[in-house]
């Protein structure tokens, strides 16, 4: 079976512009896929899921900090539960 997945690039925070400075502060900045607080993520995310997308494999731009995937795992994960 075909796994519908998306590679994509986050910058997640508290506050939205928080979220922007993280993207901007990113090489990559122009390659963003989500951008901002976890409710504005889950709306960026909805659509995909809606298109079928069960996968999704993420690249956190604030890596090394665990802070942006964990603020992902514990407020945007359960929103698709």
């Amino acid at each position: 079976d075909i796994v519908k997945t998306f590679l994509g690039i986050v910058a997640i925070a508290e506050t939205k512009a928080e979220a922007q400075q993280i993207a901007n502060a990113s090489p990559r900045a122009h390659m963003m896929n989500f951008v901002g607080t976890p409710s504005q993520i889950i709306d960026q995310i909805r659509p995909y899921v809606d298109l079928g997308i069960t996968h999704f494999m993420l690249d956190f731009t604030d890596f090394p900090s665990s802070k942006g995937s964990r603020l992902f795992a514990d407020e945007v994960i359960p929103a698709f539960r």
